[in-house]
């Protein structure tokens, strides 16, 4: 085993442009090496290989991704708009896994449907009073958020139909999450 994890360290050093004679031997002893923007490292205790890249430039302003003019507000239990999408999502395309949610009055009605004319829709409670929005989703990208919210409610702040949405957590400011909507 020990000698298939040298192999491919090697492979690996080689790949970054160094020569058999920049490698040092025996493996364990070395924790880094460097070859301009490119590091290798290997942590003893776990027994990891952890290759980087480091980027150089600007970091694109992740600020201006989040939306920040949303003037509707749906707050929404996160367990039941979790089984909702999962069973309306089984009847949805298969490529494109999109679903529709459309928010009125208290209520947000949740429909997928795929090539076969195969349809799913239900209803939630939910605590909106605005006019009458439809929005386009991935599921999948509905339920990654879902997954690793914890708190009972949500929010989602919305624009338009064509806007992102996000998505926090109720009473929790160090977590928001953006979604972009799918034209469907």
């Amino acid at each position: 085993m020990r000698g298939c994890e040298i192999v491919n360290i090697f492979n690996i050093l080689k790949a970054l442009g160094l020569r058999n004679d920049q490698i040092l031997e025996p493996w364990s002893f070395v924790p880094k090496i460097r070859k301009e923007n490119r590091v290798l490292e290997r942590q003893n205790l776990s027994q990891i290989c952890l290759f980087m890249e480091l980027i150089e430039g600007k970091f694109p302003s992740y600020e201006k991704v989040i939306p920040s003019d949303c003037d509707k507000t749906v707050k929404i239990s996160v367990k039941d708009l979790k089984e909702s999408l999962s069973r309306v999502s089984i009847l949805s395309n298969d490529r494109f896994r999109g679903v529709r949610l459309l928010f009125e009055s208290n209520t947000v009605k949740i429909s997928a449907h795929n090539p076969e004319k195969e349809e799913a829709q239900e209803e939630l409670d939910c605590q909106y009073d605005g006019p009458s929005i439809e929005v386009g989703f991935n599921v999948a990208y509905l339920l990654d958020v879902l997954n690793v919210v914890k708190t009972e409610m949500a929010e989602i702040n919305l624009k338009d139909s064509n806007s992102s949405a996000l998505l926090t957590p109720e009473n929790d400011q160090n977590s928001s999450y953006v979604i972009m909507p799918m034209r469907l």
